[in-house]
């Protein structure tokens, strides 16, 4: 069995005394995990936590840098923890745990505590402890005892990524080309970008479109903008009052990603619009602010999913 497999039992004598907790961490409202564990399990089971101090801040935040077996789709992860507490006094401000993404997941099912508070000890005992607690219903708690593991493996390091173009994206109108994707037996999603100049005024075309047993394709057109950065900011989004244009031309960008990978994700968002970054022959990057928490904005803007899918070499 490799050192990665290796699983930290607790004991499960009734005589024995509550194993003292190493830290605590609290969640004022777990809605935000869970969206990070929705964003996790498509890429991995064992879920490598770590936890530090905020850049300048005297918060932590709860990180999570991971990828699948195939470095085809990696996912960041930031969330905000109300607060960490020691019981140690020699302790160190930085510390990690590894659990079962999906055994999580499960401790976290709680219809009628969907924005309920959140508590996770880590014991000597190498279990996590998750007490979870309805603000309304203080004489009730949802609790779970969880097994650890030892990973050896190597986090992955995320290298900052520079984009040159920003889409704006109808969640609805993705959804119902993942939707036509599935029922055509198509794979994979192409994106196509193209630009027109139309008196002084620059407008894009956004092509979506699936082949699998038919063809099929969603188009956007709209005038372009500028953001603070200097990215080209283009919209898929079916509110334009400009008429379709031929697409004809050369796209300024185009690549294909496969449908699952985009599904994992947007599946799990609960907003109406998603912002994508991108740049030819890079990741198509989305990137989902959380919520949850009493933070001030700018302690919550930090609190966020970014998930990265590789394009797909074209082989025809």
């Amino acid at each position: 069995m490799s050192a990665s497999d290796a699983r930290v039992t607790p004991s499960t004598s009734l005589k024995r005394a509550r194993a003292t907790p190493e830290w605590t961490i609290n969640l004022d409202d777990a809605s935000g995990l869970r969206s990070v564990l929705d964003a996790v399990s498509a890429v991995t089971q064992r879920v490598h936590f770590r936890v530090a101090r905020s850049e300048g801040r005297d918060t932590y935040q709860l990180m999570f840098d991971g990828a699948d077996v195939a470095m085809t789709c990696c996912v960041s992860a930031r969330l905000h923890i109300d607060s960490v507490v020691f019981n140690q006094p020699n302790h160190d401000d930085e510390f990690t745990f590894c659990i079962d993404c999906k055994q999580l997941q499960i401790a976290l099912d709680n219809p009628s505590c969907a924005h309920g508070s959140l508590t996770l000890q880590y014991c000597s005992d190498a279990s996590i402890h998750c007490c979870m607690q309805d603000p309304e219903q203080m004489s009730h708690a949802d609790c779970s005892e969880l097994s650890t593991y030892m990973d050896a493996s190597e986090p992955i390091k995320l290298n900052t990524l520079e984009f040159d173009m920003r889409l704006e994206i109808d969640l609805s109108k993705l959804r119902e080309m993942v939707k036509k994707a599935t029922k055509c037996h198509s794979e994979h999603l192409r994106i196509q970008i193209f630009l027109h100049k139309r008196g002084g005024r620059q407008f894009s075309l956004v092509v979506f479109s699936v082949r699998g047993d038919a063809y099929h394709c969603q188009k956007f057109f709209h005038e372009t903008s500028r953001d603070e950065d200097g990215s080209l900011r283009v919209r898929a989004v079916a509110d334009g009052d400009a008429g379709l244009v031929d697409d004809d031309a050369t796209p300024e960008y185009e690549a294909i990603f496969p449908v699952e990978k985009i599904n994992a994700f947007i599946k799990i968002l609960p907003c109406r619009m998603v912002v994508a970054t991108l740049k030819q022959g890079m990741p198509l990057m989305m990137t989902h602010k959380l919520g949850g928490g009493v933070a001030s904005a700018s302690t919550t803007d930090d609190s966020s999913v970014r998930f990265l899918i590789a394009p797909v070499n074209e082989t025809d």
